[in-house]
């Protein structure tokens, strides 16, 4: 069931009541004329309005959901909330359906795993390991369980110590996990589900399937504040309005938001009453204070800090954190402290590009988006001839002529490097250390005179400069960071490092290690479960075809992309996989002629959801 948008309609009645107006596609029609026929799709409908009242609209008395296709009409249902029943049951069966079905997900038409699993803030492997799943197929009405986490049992765990730290009720961990008492064993693990019925629902976190926090219906104007991976294009879709309403109601001269602007959102109702006025009241002193964001897989408080340009003791204050452990749907204040929640503006020291095959003068420049005279000011040169190898400093703050759709590097905070030392040991070698640190070899080598046949002694101190990329915006929540391979993603993602591959298309998950390579990421699956996925996912067997793909690594979401064909040398020697394949991201290049392979490229680019050129 494919739903545009919902809204609360007040009811003309002595008390407070309210109807749940949900507003399907129009390619549901079919669907709608069988509601009245079919007693299973009036329970899913019942079910999904259920859901969307305890999650968005807790303590107002719904009564009844009303069902419209096109504009018009379709149907109406009872819909009786709170602790009343619903179509005559008694209540004893409505409380027991609802907790018999508390840690279930029941599928609805249009559903994949991987909707699924960007709604709830998952993986597709955990939803199928899980509920023991051989395939991707998804039937109408087959019930599911959402794992929150999957946890191995430590030392000092007990039910009630997990229920505490998922904020998910003891009796559902008990129940998806098939327990009969509360006894667990260490080195168990524990499915922890997402409570998809009643008052604990989990929060959706796709941008797409949250409305404004105000009840709306369709007579006059309300607000919108403006969330990370909103356009004007998902706003309008999911108030129902259009791109230019938007832009003529709130007298806007360019597409681009920031995060906790407020929009107006033409022919939405602001005289809806709620029966809780202080919830109401309070609601809108946290707009104005901020904005807000639902912790999503691979979120710390470091990794939103940046992605908001705020700090991680101002979040922790701003929302009363006693620790730095995140769950998962969990819903963040945003401080704004008056200032603007988008990136930082570029810091006003130098940054640094070490020359590579290929580069020359006017191509940094455009690069960076400097000029070429800066450059030669900045550097001393005497000479337009570049060496491999060698570092420039880049100016900031130059001038530019680049398109404004162009994802440059310098256009945002630089990275900077800091120094650790190293005290050689028994064993030590350059390669080994720089895997051990995440420092590309030859950029140790460098930084510290050396060659690969500079010899080491016990005792020696090395120098390891440590690269500190700052987090890019993206598009939306699905699309990853565009981070150039020379100057920043072999920094985020180095040799050694395993991450977790998310093909764009089919939403499938599997696990590699960057093993080796200079021009780009040679990278090999983790087990033979994983050369498995990455052979289904091109359609049986191994291919040189690049696919656009999303690099999770360290919290970050980087947008890549991958052929699946093995060759070459190998390091992991017991999964299944004859030698390694290569990631690839801006401006990574080919082993065998160092030139940028345009077909990779443009996969970058869907994994983007942006031109990057």
């Amino acid at each position: 069931m494919n739903i545009q948008r919902y809204e609360l309609q007040k009811l003309d009645k002595p008390q407070v009541e309210f109807a749940l107006v949900v507003h399907l596609d129009d390619h549901q029609v079919e669907f709608a004329n069988e509601l009245g026929t079919k007693p299973q799709s009036e329970k899913n409908l019942r079910t999904i309005a259920l859901n969307i009242v305890y999650a968005k609209y807790p303590g107002i008395k719904v009564k009844v959901v009303k069902v419209m296709v096109g504009g018009m009409l379709a149907t109406s249902l009872p819909l009786l909330t709170n602790t009343q029943n619903v179509s005559g049951q008694t209540s004893t069966d409505s409380s027991q359906t609802t907790q018999n079905t508390s840690i279930y997900y029941q599928v609805a038409p249009g559903d994949t795993l991987w909707t699924l699993s960007r709604m709830y803030g998952t993986t597709v492997d955990n939803i199928r390991i899980v509920n023991n799943l051989k395939s991707d197929h998804l039937l109408p009405n087959q019930r599911l369980i959402i794992p929150k986490a999957l946890h191995t049992v430590r030392s000092g765990d007990y039910l009630s110590v997990l229920a505490r730290d998922y904020n998910t009720p003891i009796v559902a961990i008990r129940e998806a996990n098939s327990l009969s008492n509360d006894n667990i064993r260490i080195g168990q693990t524990l499915v922890i589900p997402i409570v998809v019925n009643g008052a604990q629902l989990a929060h959706p976190t796709q941008p797409s399937m949250q409305p404004s926090h105000t009840p709306q219906s369709s007579t006059q104007s309300s607000t919108y504040t403006v969330i990370a991976g909103d356009s004007l294009s998902v706003i309008a879709q999911r108030f129902g309005t259009s791109v230019s309403a938007l832009r003529s109601a709130n007298q806007l001269t360019s597409d681009v938001l920031q995060v906790g602007q407020r929009l107006v959102i033409p022919g939405g109702n602001t005289n809806l009453t709620s029966p809780s006025q202080s919830t109401v009241k309070t609601t809108s002193a946290t707009v104005q204070q901020g904005s807000t964001y639902t912790v999503v897989a691979g979120d710390n408080l470091s990794v939103i800090a940046q992605r908001f340009g705020t700090t991680v003791n101002a979040l922790r204050t701003a929302n009363q954190l006693t620790s730095d452990v995140l769950r998962i749907g969990q819903t963040l204040m945003i401080p704004t402290n008056g200032t603007s929640t988008s990136a930082p503006a570029p810091a006003a020291t130098a940054t640094t590009h070490t020359v590579v095959s290929g580069d020359n003068l006017s191509s940094i420049a455009n690069r960076y988006r400097t000029t070429v005279n800066a450059l030669r000011t900045a550097n001393n040169l005497r000479t337009d001839v570049l060496q491999i190898g060698q570092i420039l400093t880049i100016p900031n703050g130059t001038s530019s002529t680049a398109p404004s759709n162009t994802v440059q590097n310098g256009s945002t905070s630089p990275v900077t490097i800091r120094n650790i030392n190293h005290t050689v040991r028994s064993g030590d070698n350059m390669w080994n250390i720089s895997t051990q640190y995440g420092v590309p070899y030859n950029d140790l080598l460098r930084h510290n005179n050396m060659t690969a046949q500079s010899t080491l002694r016990i005792g020696q101190v090395i120098q390891v400069p440590q690269f500190q990329v700052p987090v890019r915006p993206v598009v939306s929540a699905r699309h990853g960071e565009v981070l150039d391979w020379w100057t920043e993603a072999r920094y985020v993602f180095s040799t050694g490092k395993v991450a977790t591959i998310t093909d764009f298309q089919t939403g499938r998950q599997f696990q590699v290690r960057h093993t080796m390579g200079g021009n780009h990421a040679d990278s090999e699956p983790l087990t033979s479960r994983d050369a498995q996925i990455m052979r289904e996912i091109w359609g049986g067997s191994y291919s040189w075809t690049p696919r656009a793909i999303i690099v999770e690594v360290d919290g970050r979401r980087l947008a890549a992309a991958m052929h699946s064909m093995p060759h070459g040398d190998q390091i992991i020697r017991n999964n299944n996989y004859n030698g390694h394949f290569c990631i690839h991201f801006l401006n990574s290049q080919r082993h065998s002629d160092g030139q940028v392979q345009s077909t990779m490229q443009r996969q970058i680019e869907i994994a983007a959801g942006r031109s990057i050129r």
